[in-house]
């Protein structure tokens, strides 16, 4: 039987039902599961993916106001998460390979200073909130329209906080 996600179930979800959240979660698990994994060629790695998509549709819920919204947000975080999954495995491929470089018993050099790390975190830390927030979230890998939706702003209001936040880190680094 068809599953059907009316805008009473959309509603009910909106205000953080279970019910609905299983709902709409039985519906489209398994799609979005068989989607990651045709992308990523692994299984582990596709459920990873499915549980952290449906975590943030949960947290984001009060933005969803049609059936096609939510579809839409499922398919295209799990798309954007299998392409950050290829990223990571493309930096670990080159970690490796650059950890290989050296001899055993050599030590690698360091790619950050630790004095200038801590400046930065510190710098980071005194940005105004919505540009301090804006630049957290960039940093652990979220796109601007996801940041965009998490603030419940305009995507162009987060490329200004953006700008605004590393011409502050320019000016406060420089020395």
């Amino acid at each position: 039987m068809k599953q059907l996600i009316t805008d009473y179930t959309i509603l009910q979800f909106q205000q953080g039902s279970s019910k609905a959240f299983e709902h709409i979660f039985n519906k489209y698990s398994t799609p979005i599961f068989l989607f990651a994994k045709n992308l990523t060629g692994e299984e582990d790695t596709a459920e990873e993916i499915t549980q952290d998509v449906f975590l943030k549709l949960y947290s984001l819920r009060t933005n969803f106001q049609t059936y096609e919204n939510i579809k839409a947000f499922l398919f295209i975080s799990a798309r954007n998460r299998c392409i950050d999954y290829f990223r990571y495995s493309k930096r670990q491929q080159t970690n490796q390979k650059e950890y290989n470089y050296y001899m055993p018993g050599e030590e690698m050099p360091k790619v950050i200073d630790d004095n200038l790390l801590d400046a930065l975190l510190l710098t980071i830390e005194s940005l105004p909130n919505r540009c301090k927030i804006t630049i957290k979230f960039y940093l652990e890998g979220y796109s601007i329209s996801e940041i965009a939706a998490i603030l419940d702003v305009e995507v162009v209001t987060v490329r200004n906080y953006k700008a605004k936040a590393y011409a502050f880190l320019r000016d406060n680094l420089r020395g």
